[in-house]
């Protein structure tokens, strides 16, 4: 996207710190581990599912964009992870239609 002055906006990742990076990280570890806990996969709705697979991916894409390759690669990992996980499970889990829970 273009700033109404015609200059390039950068990536909300290029202000973050080595500490800031280091605390996402942590988060999408924490949202892989989520999905693969027991309780995690129960009691998350399907929202909340697909709302971890948007922001592994987001963070991907803003991380590639400013150039931070371990947060890319992390945030990358994480998604396909998360693919394993959700989809790697479908035969023991069905979803409900009526309630969309698993």
């Amino acid at each position: 996207t273009k700033r109404q002055s015609g200059g390039d906006i950068s990536s909300p990742l290029s202000f973050f710190s080595a500490e800031d990076e280091h605390f996402v990280l942590k988060l999408l570890s924490l949202s892989v581990q989520v999905l693969r806990c027991p309780a995690g996969r129960n009691y998350l709705s399907q929202a909340d599912i697909v709302g971890v697979f948007d922001t592994c991916l987001h963070v991907a894409i803003a991380a590639g964009a400013s150039k931070r390759s371990l947060l890319r690669s992390a945030a990358a990992d994480a998604l396909s992870h998360c693919v394993i996980v959700v989809f790697g499970t479908s035969g023991r889990r069905k979803m409900t239609t009526t309630t969309g829970k698993y």
